[in-house]
């Protein structure tokens, strides 16, 4: 909990929780997320503040998560046919008159719902595997196929670009910000969908521009 505080807390000004984030099971919009996907998850939610409420305001930030882990229970089967798996992550807040009604709550079991926003940049169809970001395909989530429950798989996620831009301390972050932020998870987890981005957000023009961006990608992934 310290390595995230500016100050040394101690045991009695803390209120440390465990809450469920997600899991791999198909939910009722017939989109899960995948096991790699999971553990992505459990490293970008690292540090970040809980929103109560959906309130992204300084008041609303209550919570931090300071550790997380997936948990597996392999004699559970998920609608897709795979054992289940859900990330658990670990929260603090301080202890304060103005957090003790919310952590009475917990302690009650009357707040325990968790929702999580983030992006992907893959969803697979579970019948062709075609990504459903890129082109569409003839099957309906929730259909079944020759047995194949179809349902959209979750993958390569890259919720980082909005936590970044949520915890930013700046009141409005610029068009120009966010798309640095897309540029960068872009480069780092697929080459085609990066150029594709550049080409459109800095508006190439001509064949040196796409050979520029590829230049400049083959330099990062050799540092790498």
């Amino acid at each position: 909990i310290n390595r995230f505080a500016k100050g040394e807390l101690t045991e009695e000004q803390v209120y440390s929780f465990s809450v469920k984030l997600c899991d791999n099971e198909v939910d009722r919009d017939y989109e899960r997320f995948d096991g790699a996907a999971l553990e992505q998850l459990g490293e970008l939610f690292l540090g970040k503040s809980g929103v109560f409420d959906h309130q992204w305001s300084a008041q609303g930030q209550t919570a931090r998560i300071y550790r997380t882990e997936v948990v597996e229970e392999p004699h559970r089967i998920t609608a897709a046919g795979d054992g289940y798996r859900w990330l658990k992550g670990y929260a603090y807040m301080l202890r304060s008159e103005y957090t003790k009604a919310l952590i009475d709550e917990i302690e009650a079991g009357i707040k325990k719902e968790v929702s999580v926003g983030c992006s992907v940049a893959e969803k697979r169809c579970s019948v062709c595997g075609t990504d459903r970001n890129q082109e569409d395909c003839p099957h309906v989530k929730g259909e079944v196929y020759d047995g194949v429950l179809c349902y959209h798989s979750l993958e390569r996620a890259v919720d980082e670009i909005e936590a970044q831009i949520q915890n930013s301390l700046e009141r409005e972050v610029s068009t120009h910000k966010i798309g640095e932020y897309v540029m960068d998870q872009l480069m780092r987890i697929d080459d085609v969908a990066y150029i594709r981005f550049a080409s459109v957000y800095r508006q190439f023009k001509d064949i040196q521009s796409f050979h520029d961006a590829i230049r400049k990608l083959m330099d990062e992934e050799s540092n790498d």
